[in-house]
């Protein structure tokens, strides 16, 4: 049989437990003078990765990935440079004047632990088919990404896309 002694004890140890987790896994996520600066260049690379979408030269693929990165878009998973960067090269039947796209980069979240760091954030594409017409919304989702630091410099590991929506662009033209 428990003792009154063993009982208290027993409880005062869950009330603690269950005070200090909360706080334990808040501290885990926080941006600290250590992190602060791998959080802001992870945050500026991928908002240049993010520029690049609108840009005609493209993605460096080495530049930003590890060379055994993997990119999961949806069910379609694709690892190594060679892979990724064919996920990103036009394709060869792409109308030459496709409508100008602008893809946006939204509340990221952050955490940096040591060498390695995780991103979810929000991304949001827009499609300008006509200028005197305001651009059309035409994808989102949420993209998840794992990060490494080699060699001093960030790289992305994993990438995980999850789409809410998407309209072909090519098809924007016709409306």
């Amino acid at each position: 049989m428990m003792t009154f002694k063993a009982l208290t004890t027993g409880l005062m140890a869950m009330v603690l437990a269950v005070a200090i987790l909360p706080q334990a896994k808040a501290a885990e996520g926080m941006t600290t003078q250590n992190t602060l600066l791998d959080r802001i260049q992870i945050e500026d690379m991928m908002i240049e990765y993010y520029w690049a979408f609108s840009a005609k030269e493209g993605h460096d693929i080495k530049k930003y990935w590890a060379e055994d990165g993997e990119f999961n878009v949806g069910n379609h998973v694709v690892k190594g440079w060679a892979a990724i960067e064919a996920e990103y090269t036009p394709r060869e039947n792409a109308a030459k004047d496709a409508p100008k796209f602008v893809m946006l980069l939204g509340n990221p979240k952050i955490r940096v632990t040591g060498d390695t760091a995780v991103m979810d954030a929000i991304f949001t594409g827009y499609t300008s088919t006509d200028p005197t017409k305001a651009p059309i919304p035409s994808e989102q989702g949420t993209d998840h990404v794992e990060f490494v630091k080699i060699a001093g410099q960030w790289k992305i590991k994993k990438r995980e896309l999850g789409t809410y929506g998407y309209v072909p662009r090519e098809s924007l033209m016709k409306e």
